[in-house]
């Protein structure tokens, strides 16, 4: 997630910096809910120093209100085509999503 975040910023920095007004920001989407607690989350914030500084990148960019997280079910996961072994229907129903 830290990883995304980063590129979607600069992703929207670089197309602000061509012009390309954003009306609001990004969304990042996530499978992960506990990922997704922690990130929207200020009160864990304290319980949390162990965790890797990712998680409190990202929730800077949630709270700043330059990213938002929402949770997306594994089922319509569409990465899944890319990382995962998966049925004929599956990579088919994933493939028209992808509209490939």
């Amino acid at each position: 997630m830290a990883y995304t975040t980063a590129e979607l910023l600069w992703l929207k920095h670089l197309l602000s910096d061509l012009g390309v007004p954003f009306n609001k920001p990004p969304t990042l989407l996530c499978d992960n809910i506990g990922a997704i607690f922690m990130t929207n989350n200020p009160v864990i914030r304290t319980r949390s120093k162990h965790i890797a500084l990712d998680f409190h990148f990202i929730r800077e960019q949630v709270e700043s209100g330059d990213l938002l997280v929402h949770g997306v079910s594994s089922v319509e996961q569409v990465a899944d085509i890319f990382t995962k072994a998966l049925s004929k229907e599956r990579v088919a129903t994933l493939r028209n999503k992808l509209q490939v």
